[in-house]
């Protein structure tokens, strides 16, 4: 395949302030509240919620014994010291409590915290063994918290994502929180690419965790880490009617094309969006994918009682290894669900989007092909057509519109287009459409009568078009034709023919 060249653009943050005195003027430490609150559990508040903006802590020196002293204890491998670990880092920020971040990270095997993610509160047995406190009813997730905070500091964020990167499951910490996602995409998309490599999607028949979209991040998201005014933090409170903070303009072509096929496989309206917004990769190939399944009902209906629920399936129950267990309750699961509908609400939604590529040349080229079969299609071809130039738009009426395969409608509404646009040197293009007589009958009403009332053609250059007439077999098309051709020539103010 060959060398890659990576287009990298770090970029940094405001710094954060550290306060060793807020605690004592009685304000609250915004990670303390953060971590105390359990925001980033999205089946309890539907969304993920990132630590704030301006985060500030107190210094870890003044609890360096008590550091060392969870540092001792992590050793002994207790799930609860990660949530001590976790209550402490809430509060205080230096290199001390970092280290034990970093620490109990290393402990933790993100495949099985994600599968636990998925299925511990449907066994209140499991829950209890991974869940701060034992609470049946709190989350599972230790590691996202731990993560974010320990790749809060801007200046050493690249240094330990690097770290992480040399583990044989770093792909997986793609679902754990923002910040290593967002350093993957903004600054590191030669990691992004590893990483993607390395993951699959439903269609690939492997059942991975991050597939199940209402219990933690999914794959598509990754293209909504950008930085902004509209950027990833309006992304994740999901008010918008098309994807904020879309950033995969730095990516390589080839990342793109395999995020493409790993993440955007269903047909769910942010999917949908993105779908044609990958530059540099053939997403168009994937758009006309789409639009081949058109019409299409959705194949599995989703259980609509209880989308965020957790059904108890078994309270109690013993187990030798909790990742043993684990693994094999996740396996039991039912496959997750995948919006795979293709009526008119997608195909809107599709079309919407593709007004939105920055090649409207491939768009048109992919509407044309199914605005016989799409009423929407042939709308918007029509009116994305009006917005080029006379040169631009001769070219794809005459590779979009006017293709027998283009349909009756899109044929006759390129005729049109040729006169209201003013294209250049139409005669091309009505001998093209005309096929030697042997058209459509409405395509050839339009043509004879946009021949017999146009000056700028002499009678000798268009006589053979009305040989049509001639044609054996054609009576009832002959009339047809013949009468539109006559109101048309009564409704014309001059005409040469």
């Amino acid at each position: 395949s060959g060398r890659l060249d990576w287009i990298v653009w770090p970029r940094r943050r405001r710094p954060r302030k550290e306060d060793a005195d807020q605690a004592a003027r009685g304000k609250a430490l915004p990670a303390t509240t953060w971590v105390a609150n359990e925001p980033w559990d999205i089946p309890k508040h539907h969304v993920y919620n990132p630590l704030p903006w301006t985060t500030f802590h107190c210094r870890d020196s003044v609890v360096a014994s008590e550091i060392r002293t969870l540092s001792q204890l992590l050793a002994k491998g207790h799930r609860q010291v990660l949530w001590m670990i976790l209550q402490v880092a809430g509060n205080v920020a230096g290199p001390e409590i970092s280290a034990v971040l970093g620490d109990a990270i290393a402990t933790l095997d993100p495949r099985v915290e994600g599968m636990a993610r998925c299925i511990s509160r449907h066994y209140p047995y499991l829950n209890s063994a991974l869940a701060k406190d034992e609470n049946k009813q709190s989350s599972s997730d230790v590691l996202t918290p731990l993560l974010e905070l320990w790749l809060l500091d801007d200046a050493s964020r690249d240094g330990r994502v690097a770290k992480l990167m040399e583990r044989k499951d770093c792909e997986y910490f793609v679902f754990f929180g923002t910040s290593f996602a967002r350093h993957l995409s903004n600054a590191r998309q030669e990691w992004l690419h590893k990483c993607l490599l390395k993951l699959s999607a439903p269609a690939d028949g492997k059942a991975e965790f991050f597939h199940y979209a209402r219990r933690g991040p999914i794959l598509r998201q990754v293209a909504q880490l950008r930085c902004g005014s509209t950027g990833w933090r309006a992304m994740l409170k999901g008010q918008h009617a098309t994807p904020q903070g879309v950033q995969m303009f730095l990516w390589h072509p080839q990342t793109q094309a395999e995020f493409a096929r790993r993440a955007l496989y269903s047909t769910d309206n942010n999917s949908l969006c993105l779908l044609p917004r990958p530059e540099y990769a053939d997403a168009i190939a994937q758009v006309a994918q789409v639009l081949d399944r058109y019409p299409r009902e959705q194949t599995a209906k989703e259980n609509t009682d209880d989308l965020w629920g957790w059904e108890v399936i078994q309270s109690a129950g013993a187990y030798s290894s909790i990742t043993t267990e684990v693994e094999r309750r996740f396996l039991e699961l039912p496959a997750a669900w995948v919006c795979d509908a293709v009526e008119d609400a997608q195909v809107e939604v599709l079309l919407s989007a593709l007004g939105q590529a920055d090649d409207a040349a491939k768009s048109l080229k992919v509407l044309g092909k199914y605005a016989g079969k799409v009423k929407q299609a042939k709308e918007a071809v029509t009116k994305m057509m009006a917005q080029l130039s006379p040169p631009q738009a001769r070219v794809l009426i005459k590779d979009v519109m006017l293709p027998k395969k283009a349909g009756v409608g899109l044929q006759v509404a390129g005729l049109k287009m040729i006169v209201d646009l003013h294209i250049p040197d139409p005669f091309d293009l009505y001998r093209m459409a005309w096929r030697k007589g042997f058209c459509q009958r409405d395509v050839a009403g339009n043509i004879l009568a946009k021949v017999a009332t146009s000056p700028e053609f002499t009678p000798e250059s268009v006589c053979d078009f009305f040989t049509f007439f001639d044609f054996p077999d054609r009576e009832d098309d002959q009339i047809y034709v013949a009468e539109f051709l006559l109101d048309q020539l009564t409704a014309s103010p001059e005409w040469t023919m």
